[in-house]
């Protein structure tokens, strides 16, 4: 005699009515078998402290199965678990299948058999060929995923770098903007200390022929008077200056050929003086640097 099939309903009225237990029934839980291995839990319901119809039940579970088999094709498979008390782990389980988002429960409702027949056989086969291409549809979710993590996590580093890039842009920038005014600075105070030097220098050379004209004696001897203003005129008139005007006859050639000899001698010693001051070593600016 052929074992019959027991439905879902049936099994929750057993389950709702078992008195071999030591405690009534506290839950159930709707439990969805995946194909790779493992499971996810799709649905709790607290039976303890209520009164529960059967049927109604019974569609509930259904329902919460098919909805979420409806858009897994093939076979899929479910196993609905008893609770008792407050174990953790269920006493009893009802496993069934949603074939194409349809609860299939065996007997004249079990159209899909895997059984050692060419049904049996091709019904296998197309299980495998699912699986298949489901694991392929996963490789592929996975590696598009993990591409796209990579090009999020690339850019994220180029976008680091470049802000680094631009924050040590700034440093040197600033860095060379301070370097560049402290030498302006030391050269301005350079210049300011040549006018300065030159401006005591003309004073000092003009003042033996200031205090004989102020004093009208010869305090200091002319010679040195006439040295001095000879020296102090070479700093304004060149001897280019001084030919422009012997060709406009301003000066007589004969004072001119003594007074030309003079700027000439005056000109060549300002210019090895400037050698001199080349070969100093260079002077150090404000920044540390070498002006």
């Amino acid at each position: 005699m052929a074992r019959k099939y027991k439905t879902l309903q049936t099994w929750i009225e057993e389950a709702l009515s078992d008195t071999e237990k030591e405690a009534p029934l506290a839950g159930l839980s709707l439990v969805y078998k995946k194909p790779e291995g493992g499971s996810k839990v799709v649905y709790d319901v607290k039976i303890a402290g209520k009164t529960w119809d059967v049927a109604k039940l019974t569609d509930l579970f259904t329902g919460k199965a098919e909805a979420f088999a409806q858009d897994l094709p093939g076979i899929q498979r479910f196993e609905l678990q008893a609770f008792y008390k407050d174990r953790r782990e269920p006493e009893s389980t009802h496993n069934f299948i949603v074939s194409d988002g349809e609860i299939s429960q065996g007997g004249r409702e079990r159209v899909v058999k895997e059984d050692a027949s060419a049904s049996g056989l091709t019904a296998q086969l197309m299980r495998h060929l699912e699986r298949k291409d489901q694991i392929l549809t996963e490789v592929v979710q996975t590696f598009a995923a993990t591409s796209l993590q990579q090009r999020v996590n690339d850019q994220n580093r180029m976008d680091k770098m470049q802000e680094e890039l631009n924050d040590a842009y700034t440093i040197v920038r600033e860095m060379v903007i301070r370097e560049t005014q402290g030498q302006h600075e030391m050269r301005m105070k350079e210049l300011q200390f040549q006018r300065d030097s030159e401006n005591s220098k003309t004073m000092w050379r003009l003042a033996p022929a200031l205090v004989n004209g102020a004093s009208g004696k010869e305090v200091f001897p002319q010679a040195t008077a006439d040295t001095a203003l000879i020296e102090g005129l070479a700093n304004y008139v060149t001897p280019e200056k001084l030919k422009m005007l012997i060709e406009m006859g301003a000066i007589p050639q004969e004072a001119a050929a003594p007074l030309l000899l003079r700027l000439n001698q005056i000109a060549q010693q300002k210019q090895a003086e400037a050698a001199a001051a080349k070969e100093l070593p260079p002077a150090k600016n404000t920044n540390g640097g070498i002006s």
